[in-house]
């Protein structure tokens, strides 16, 4: 049995790999259901939420972006072609997230205005989708932030010149001479 197959780090590798897989079927089953309600809904009638179902359209291509570019990176591993591909898939993670924020603030600000979801659109079902998704959407951001961004700790703050003796400081000589007084 080899040693080096059960080291922590190889442990943490797979929980990585594995991790990474999961958030890429996540975003690639929303996505994909994102495109089937969105062309389905196209022309529904949805008067109050008119854009719902080409956020819907949209946000799902975007979805699927980075399961075909991780794709891509795995099939070929060439160094120049990867950072290439990591470029691509930053450009296309911020557009997503710059989608995400308009389209919650466009559906949040629409559904406020309203007294009954039956307003926005023909099907209410529709709307309250369109919430669920968003609450999916933000979670797989964060997941996605969880998974591939390291957030570091700062270093403790260490005074660079030496803290004076108690005895030393205005403080305690302000201190003492109050009790003097008093």
């Amino acid at each position: 049995m080899n040693v080096e197959s059960h080291t922590p780090e190889r442990k943490i590798d797979t929980k990585n790999k594995i991790a990474v897989l999961i958030w890429l079927c996540l975003v690639s089953g929303l996505g994909a259901m994102k495109i089937i309600v969105g062309s389905i809904n196209i022309n529904s009638g949805c008067l109050g939420l008119s854009l719902l179902p080409y956020y819907f359209l949209i946000g799902g291509v975007l979805a699927l972006v980075p399961a075909c570019l991780t794709l891509l990176v795995s099939c070929c591993r060439q160094s120049e072609n990867l950072s290439d591909m990591w470029g691509l898939m930053a450009k296309v993670l911020a557009f997503w997230l710059l989608l995400l924020i308009t389209g919650t603030l466009y559906i949040v600000t629409n559904a406020v205005k309203v007294t009954s979801v039956d307003r926005l659109c023909s099907h209410s079902w529709f709307v309250i989708l369109a919430f669920c998704v968003l609450a999916a959407d933000w979670l797989t951001v964060v997941f996605f932030y969880r998974l591939f961004c390291k957030l570091e700790t700062l270093p403790e703050a260490r005074p660079e010149t030496p803290q004076p003796c108690a005895e030393d400081s205005p403080f305690y000589l302000w201190k003492m001479r109050q009790r003097i007084v008093v």
